[in-house]
């Protein structure tokens, strides 16, 4: 979660601290009716004060991020609301950083990721971390949980096991590759005493730029 996020969601709860220790100034008036400033300084809130509010801001967040029980004095309604559009947008932010995802998954991207998102935060490593924990999520569903069927589940995980990797190729430059290799191993094209060798992509150390 953002710090923009957790601001904006902290900025719903209500205080019941009391205001923040802070410097206030007031105006009030002389007995000339002159406007006179006065400095008032606000009693610092308790630390009983200050952990009870944390407690309810993680509440607050749970609710709003993770699926959790809404807190007294919330409008359910509107919490699962703000929850469903920011798994919304976060939807939107993966289908960027990976785009073959909506291709493989279709019209079932959208409801399936939000349905990820609200049970599971965003973790660190950013969106493509987080796009490969949706593609590996939807992996360990059995079809009848709201797992993908035969052919999209197939193509989920080769578009996962490729990007897993510490250092996977480019897609289409490790897919010509290997077909390259696979074409010259089936015809043996090679000279007498020569060693077939794999095409430079695939030699260790290659640039993969």
């Amino acid at each position: 979660m953002s710090d923009r996020t957790t601001a904006a969601c902290a900025g719903l709860l209500r205080d019941d601290a009391g205001p923040a220790p802070d410097d206030t100034t007031m105006a009030v008036t002389a007995g000339a009716g002159r406007p006179v400033r006065v400095r008032s300084t606000v009693a610092p809130a308790t630390d009983a004060a200050r952990e009870r509010l944390a407690r309810g801001q993680a509440a607050l967040l749970s609710a709003l991020v993770e699926g959790g029980p809404v807190p007294a004095g919330f409008d359910p309604v509107r919490i699962r609301a703000t929850g469903r559009a920011l798994a919304a947008k976060r939807a939107a932010v993966v289908a960027r950083v990976a785009p073959e995802l909506p291709v493989i998954l279709g019209a079932g991207y959208r409801p399936a990721f939000t349905a990820y998102a609200m049970a599971n935060p965003l973790c660190g490593g950013g969106y493509r971390r987080d796009a490969l924990a949706f593609a590996e999520h939807l992996l360990s569903l059995p079809r009848d949980a709201g797992g993908p069927e035969r052919a999209v589940r197939r193509r989920l995980a080769e578009w996962w096991a490729e990007r897993a990797g510490p250092e996977p190729l480019p897609t289409g430059r490790l897919r010509r590759a290997l077909v390259r290799l696979k074409h010259r191993t089936a015809l043996g094209v090679r000279r007498p005493g020569t060693v077939l060798r794999p095409p430079a992509a695939l030699r260790p150390g290659a640039s993969t730029v």
